[in-house]
């Protein structure tokens, strides 16, 4: 299957795009693999990532716990609900073919995704459904409420 996610990866990445890597890269074998993708490769590192050895090897651009951009929260594993603002979407591995039952957060592990990464504009676009439709069903004086039926 690695062969396949390099192919895949590289059919949607350009050499300049950047990307995120929501971590669990898992051992140094599999890591090393990284040099064949295309793009600017930045990670957001997951529970099971020997940070100190990935930022070692000089795979990525940048090397994190989280990542912050306009209406998203890029990280390995999903945070908890009070880190997210209204309109704020998780981005999230981790769970793999799991999901969470909440619009506020979504697994792009390589299991969800057809194993190749998602365009950021794509991301972007279901993150303002989600977060549209996630605030109808939330309580304008308690977020984190459902609205009574």
């Amino acid at each position: 299957m690695d062969g396949e996610i390099v192919r895949r990866w590289n059919e949607t990445v350009a050499d300049d795009d950047t990307v995120y890597v929501l971590g669990d890269l898992g051992r140094r074998k599999n890591a090393l693999k990284v040099r064949d993708l295309k793009g600017i490769k930045r990670l957001v590192g997951g529970n099971g990532d020997d940070l100190a050895a990935l930022m070692g090897w000089g795979l990525f651009e940048s090397v994190g716990v989280v990542k912050y951009l306009p209406g998203l929260v890029l990280s390995h594993i999903p945070v908890h609900p009070s880190q997210l603002g209204r309109g704020t979407l998780n981005v999230h591995g981790h769970l793999h073919a799991r999901s969470l039952d909440d619009l506020r957060y979504l697994c792009v592990s390589v299991d969800q995704t057809e194993f190749r990464p998602i365009p950021l504009d794509r991301l972007m676009g279901m993150a303002t459904g989600r977060a549209l439709a996630a605030n109808r069903r939330l309580s304008p004086t308690n977020p984190w409420a459902d609205e009574p039926a």
